[in-house]
C-alpha cells in the first residue's frame, strides 16, 4: 500500500511537470486581447492603490482622525495592490513557467532524495517528505492562479465582443434617428427610465452627501415604467478612481482607468414596468469634497443617455 502511494505521488508529480505547466502556459497565448485588457487594468488598479495608500498614510500625522477608519482603508488599499501584482505576475508566462519549475524541481528532488533516505534517521525523510509537499502546493496554488487569470481573461474577450455587438446597434439607432416615427416604433422613451442611488432618484445636478473614511452600501434600483421590455440593459456608474469600490457578486464588472473607475450591471432584459433592485455597491470615500459622477443606460431598444450628478464627501 505505501510503494502503490508513493508511485502515485511521484506520477502526480511528473504530470505537472510533463503537462499540466506547458498546458496552462500556452493556454494565456489563446486570450491575448483578453490579456492585454486585464493588464491594463490590473496596471491602473496597482497605480491609484498606491497613489491612494500614500495619500492616507499621510493621514496619520493628522489630528482628529478615525485611526480605526484610517487602518482599516490602509489595510483595504494594501490588499488591492497586491492582489493587482499577483494577478499582473500570474499574466507573464516566463514567470509562471520559472516559478512552477522552481516549485515542482524542489518538490521532485526532496521526494527522490526522502526515496533515498528512507532507511536513515526518521526525521530526514520525514522533514524531505514534508518540503516535497509543500512544494507540490506550492505549485498547485500557482496553477489555480492562472486558470484564474485565463477564466479572466476570456471573460474579458466576451465583453469586447458584447462591446463590438452594441456598438453595432447604436449604428443602426443613429440610421433610424432621422425617422421619428420608427424612432418613436422601436425605441422606449429615456423618459421612461428611473434610476435610484441611495434611495432618491438621480436628476441631472442631484447631489448626494456621505462621510469620508467610512464604507457606504449604496443602493442601486431600476426602473423602466415603459410598456415595452427593455432589452439587453445595462446600468453603469463612472466614479472617481480615488472611490474605494468593493466587488461584489451584483455587480457585473468594474472597469479601473487612470481617471476613473466604471461599475456595470448588465441584464439580459428588463420587463415592462418593473422595478428592479440592483442591490448596494460597497463605496468608501477617502477625500472630503465635492466630485462629478454619471450614471448612464444602454440597450438594444434604448438609445444612449447619461445623466451627471455629484457626490458630496464631508468629515
Amino acid at each position: 500500500m505505501e510503494d502503490i502511494i508513493l508511485q502515485i505521488y511521484g506520477t502526480l508529480i511528473l504530470t505537472f511537470i510533463g503537462f499540466v505547466v506547458p498546458i496552462l502556459t500556452v493556454a494565456l497565448s489563446f486570450f491575448p486581447e483578453g490579456i492585454k485588457v486585464l493588464t491594463r487594468n490590473y496596471e491602473n488598479e496597482q497605480k491609484q492603490a498606491e497613489k491612494n495608500l500614500e495619500e492616507e498614510l499621510k493621514k496619520k500625522g493628522e489630528k482628529g482622525v478615525d485611526y480605526d477608519a484610517l487602518t482599516r482603508n490602509i489595510a483595504i488599499l494594501q490588499d488591492s495592490k497586491n492582489k493587482a501584482s499577483r494577478r499582473l505576475f500570474y499574466m507573464n508566462p516566463g514567470a509562471i513557467l520559472s516559478r512552477s519549475g522552481l516549485a515542482l524541481g524542489i518538490a521532485l528532488v526532496a521526494f527522490l532524495s526522502s526515496l533515498f533516505l528512507l532507511n536513515e534517521a526518521f526525521l530526514v525523510p520525514l522533514t524531505l517528505a514534508t518540503i516535497s509537499i509543500a512544494s507540490l502546493l506550492w505549485a498547485v496554488v500557482i496553477f489555480w492562479n492562472v486558470i484564474e487569470i485565463i477564466v479572466e481573461a476570456s471573460t474579458a474577450v466576451q465583453a469586447i465582443q458584447k462591446t463590438a455587438e452594441e456598438k453595432t446597434l447604436e449604428l443602426l439607432s443613429a440610421l433610424v434617428d432621422n425617422s421619428k416615427s420608427a424612432s418613436d416604433s422601436m425605441f422606449i422613451d429615456q423618459k421612461k427610465i428611473h434610476i435610484y442611488f441611495s434611495d432618491e432618484e438621480v436628476t441631472p445636478a442631484k447631489e448626494y452627501t456621505f462621510s469620508v473614511n467610512n464604507k457606504h452600501d449604496v443602493k442601486i434600483k431600476f426602473k423602466n415604467l415603459s410598456d415595452r421590455m427593455l432589452k439587453t440593459a445595462e446600468l453603469g456608474f463612472t466614479f472617481p478612481a480615488e472611490f474605494l469600490i468593493e466587488k461584489t457578486d451584483n455587480i457585473s464588472s468594474i472597469f479601473t482607468g487612470e481617471k476613473e473607475k466604471i461599475v456595470r450591471f448588465k441584464h439580459d432584459h428588463i420587463q415592462a414596468n418593473e422595478s428592479y433592485l440592483e442591490g448596494k455597491i460597497g463605496i468608501t470615500f477617502l477625500k472630503v469634497g465635492t466630485f462629478d459622477v454619471d450614471y448612464f443606460v444602454k440597450g438594444e431598444n434604448l438609445k444612449n443617455a447619461t445623466t451627471k450628478f455629484k457626490i458630496k464627501v464631508v468629515e
